[in-house]
């Protein structure tokens, strides 16, 4: 975390403490002691020095790490350039951030490429949503590869997924159902007889047996749903029903229409 982000996020004065290395062996296994009470008292960070003209430069590094590993505290380095040559302060950057001070710098112009790369593929995207609401991102991908390719950006479809999610364009999939199911209810549950073991009841022609079930039909305005009433044996809908709600008097009407048209007796 940057000291920036730490101030900004700060709900209290944000106060740390000062460490300078040890020359001594002795000093420096004090200094193992001490560290565990400062870091009690809850610091936002720790910061050590780099000695007069660099004097202890070769301890900043490897206390720093320690208490960043050991107490998770963030740590600042110091660096004193009185003294030193470029080349000896390129040498110690390097140590500091882990890469060479070359690659340091392709890397921020590598990521300030592709934070342009992004916010240009946005726009292409909020243009087309502006007719689109709903368009998702494989098809974006297909849309935008010809204004992709004159911009010279090249952008695979699971590119496209990450540069929109990390942007929060991605479109919130609709809930792909409507429950027309509830089984916990307070009413007698009837047994299953078509369900397979000794007591199978198996059709051997048509209405002597009946299947309801109840679907739902998206429309422009709202749901509508559908009763159905089905012959076991043929597969005919001999009953069905379109309602607007889910009440008892409206899903029987297929039941009703079933029984109209039923041709045997009861």
């Amino acid at each position: 975390m940057k000291l920036a982000q730490i101030y900004a996020q700060a709900t209290r004065p944000v106060f740390s403490f000062e460490v300078f290395p040890p020359k001594t062996e002795i000093a420096y296994e004090n200094l193992k002691q001490v560290l565990p009470q400062l870091v009690g008292l809850r610091p936002d960070f720790m910061t050590v020095t780099y000695g007069a003209l660099g004097s202890t430069q070769e301890r900043t590094l490897e206390i720093a790490t320690s208490i960043h590993r050991q107490f998770q505290v963030e740590t600042v380095c110091h660096l004193t350039c009185v003294g030193a040559s470029r080349p000896q302060i390129d040498q110690v950057l390097d140590r500091y951030i882990g890469i060479s001070r070359q690659a340091y710098y392709q890397r921020l112009r590598a990521q300030q490429r592709g934070a342009e790369r992004d916010v240009q593929i946005q726009r292409l995207v909020v243009e087309v949503r502006l007719r689109q609401p709903r368009i998702g991102t494989r098809k974006l991908h297909h849309l935008l590869a010809c204004p992709l390719k004159a911009a010279g950006i090249k952008m695979g479809r699971d590119g496209l997924f990450d540069v929109l999610r990390r942007a929060r364009l991605l479109v919130a999939p609709r809930r792909a159902y409507h429950k027309t199911t509830d089984s916990h209810h307070r009413f007698y549950r009837h047994p299953n007889l078509l369900k397979e073991g000794p007591g199978q009841i198996v059709p051997t022609g048509p209405e002597q047996v009946w299947v309801a079930d109840i679907t739902y039909l998206p429309t422009a305005e709202q749901v509508a749903y559908l009763s159905l009433v089905t012959d076991a044996y043929s597969r005919k809908i001999v009953g069905y029903h379109v309602h607007d709600t889910l009440q008892a008097e409206f899903v029987s009407q297929a039941f009703r229409m079933a029984l109209k048209t039923r041709r045997s007796s009861l």
